[in-house]
């Protein structure tokens, strides 16, 4: 197997039980399908994939602050699993005062006429 960014050819290596590739040169690491999930610890059967209701596309996940979000790349509306909304909703202990969704609209919207844009 050759490497998807510099061509080297990639060094297989065992981790605990899941073989994975290697570059040398670049460090890059290839994983094959579930090799993400069997190093963390998860179940590859278990996960799931949600369709935005608004949409009808798969949704895509991201973590923000250790919680993983699932939202649609199309109209970026947002799924929220039980308890996600207050683990997002704290104060942030480096402000004192905005929350963690508060400071992730700001990042990646501005608010024009009453609306968020994404930026």
């Amino acid at each position: 197997m050759r490497c998807i960014i510099c061509n080297s050819k990639m060094d297989p290596k065992k981790i605990e039980t899941v073989n994975i590739d290697v570059c040398p040169k670049c460090e890059g690491v290839w994983l094959d399908e579930g090799e993400l999930e069997k190093l963390a610890g998860l179940d590859p059967k278990s996960a799931r994939e949600l369709k935005c209701t608004v949409c009808d596309i798969p949704m895509s996940t991201k973590m923000i602050n250790d919680v993983e979000i699932d939202y649609c790349q199309i109209c970026l509306s947002i799924w929220l699993d039980k308890g996600e909304l207050e683990k997002l909703s704290g104060i942030n202990p480096k402000t004192g005062r905005k929350n963690i969704l508060f400071e992730y609209m700001n990042t990646h919207y501005y608010k024009k006429d009453g609306k968020y844009i994404r930026k």
